[in-house]
């Protein structure tokens, strides 16, 4: 065995009471390990979020989506769509028409958007599950139905429980103004449509959408066009094959984007929260560090005699740095493992009991705080404590050799 490691090794396993720099050591090992505990949690809960966002999101968007590099609306080749419907991975495509327009009930209006999309594909991206009130369906022996956001029906005041009234739903039409003045009737193209249901997705989608049949939207617009064309996956994790295969079948007049980039701006600001808060508590780590750099210090004072024996009987400067070197990195390391183990048994029961609850009046959907997993987290935590632990451990390995002298050996 190595004789520094062998020394460092039994200073760590010192049980003296009277040794109150032991206590201190620990003191500073436990300090690290509750650190070490919360970032894991912490970081661990904010997994957890991210995951119900996005899967609230992904439950609405597509895997990838198609639309125009200029202009609004377009058609693209029957041939071309087959052609994307055969490549591997690819689940189900739909062409999607979304259009604002205004909503009427009664005397309430809103204006909305219109998210026109085939019956299948209500299916397919999931959110038929996300109906709270109502039943899943746009199409039903040839009569067209509307679902709107709980939002949107909020906002016009629609009864939950009976769906006996229709929507009346206004698009304005393009044309000579003079036109529209001496028949203002004819400004807006105008319908009725039931409802189905209500469906709740997240707030951003309750309060926008409404979604209605592609072929009652294409006679509203009097448009055979579309806005995209809307993809699911089999797999997500091959978005970027696809969206590579996509592109060179239908060339450069059209943009592809995946779900990421369609809420850029979502992936960018959960990335740096949870950023800021792995700086935040690693910094809070760095204060302990300074308390085990503290301990290795005055065990450098209180094991000085020692070190000048070691010295006088041909122990050298770098065999002394390394007793006290391994000694810190030992306790930073046993603290990292410790932490890590007891945030994984924390997360775990959360996960089974969800023993902290979410604010009871909270309208969240979520009762308790969720949890959930990344290995590159656990690996990142523990290299950020022993990283941590390697400075702490340095600074007072470098301070040993300059306090020892041969006088001090005769005292």
């Amino acid at each position: 065995m190595n004789l520094s490691f062998w020394f460092a090794r039994k200073y760590f396993y010192s049980n003296k009471v009277r040794n109150v720099i032991n206590l201190i050591s620990r003191i500073s090992q436990i300090g690290i390990t509750v650190g070490t505990m919360a970032l894991v949690v912490i970081l661990s809960v904010f997994n957890g979020f991210e995951d119900v966002i996005l899967s609230l999101y992904n439950s609405f968007d597509p895997s990838l989506r198609i639309s125009p590099a200029e202009g609004k609306y377009f058609e693209v080749d029957s041939l071309k769509i087959a052609e994307i419907k055969s490549l591997d991975g690819v689940l189900y495509l739909s062409p999607v028409i979304e259009e604002n327009a205004l909503i009427k009930y009664k005397e309430n209006q809103t204006i909305a958007t219109l998210k026109a999309m085939n019956q299948e594909y209500f299916g397919y991206s999931g959110l038929d599950s996300m109906i709270i009130v109502g039943h899943a369906k746009l199409i039903a022996k040839g009569a067209y139905f509307a679902i709107p956001g709980s939002g949107v029906a909020s906002k016009l005041g629609l009864s939950l429980m009976g769906f006996d009234e229709y929507l009346e739903i206004f698009y304005p039409r393009k044309g000579s103004p003079s036109s529209f003045v001496l028949n203002p009737n004819s400004a807006f193209s105008q319908k009725k449509i039931p409802m189905s249901g209500v469906f709740q997705v997240q707030q951003d989608f309750d309060e926008k959408y409404i979604l209605v049949p592609l072929e009652f939207a294409q006679k509203l617009l009097e448009k055979k066009q579309y806005t995209s064309l809307d993809i699911l996956l089999m797999d997500d994790m091959k978005m970027s094959e696809a969206k590579k295969n996509i592109s060179e079948i239908l060339g450069e007049n059209y943009i592809i984007k995946d779900r990421f980039e369609l809420h850029k701006w979502l992936y960018n600001i959960l990335k740096s929260e949870k950023l800021m808060v792995y700086l935040i508590l690693s910094f809070i780590l760095l204060i302990a560090g300074f308390n085990l750099i503290g301990s290795l210090l005055m065990l450098t004072l209180e094991k000085k005699r020692d070190m000048m024996v070691l010295r006088s009987m041909g122990g050298g400067e770098l065999l002394i740095r390394r007793i006290f070197f391994y000694e810190g990195l030992m306790l930073s390391v046993t603290s990292a493992v410790i932490g890590i183990l007891l945030g994984l048994i924390f997360c775990i029961i959360q996960m089974q009991f969800g023993i902290i609850k979410i604010n009871q009046g909270s309208t969240f959907i979520l009762d308790a705080f969720p949890v959930s997993f990344r290995i590159m987290d656990f690996l990142w935590v523990f290299i950020t404590v022993v990283i941590l632990g390697f400075i702490s451990s340095y600074l007072p390995a470098r301070a040993v050799w300059k306090n020892l002298s041969i006088k001090d050996l005769n005292k």
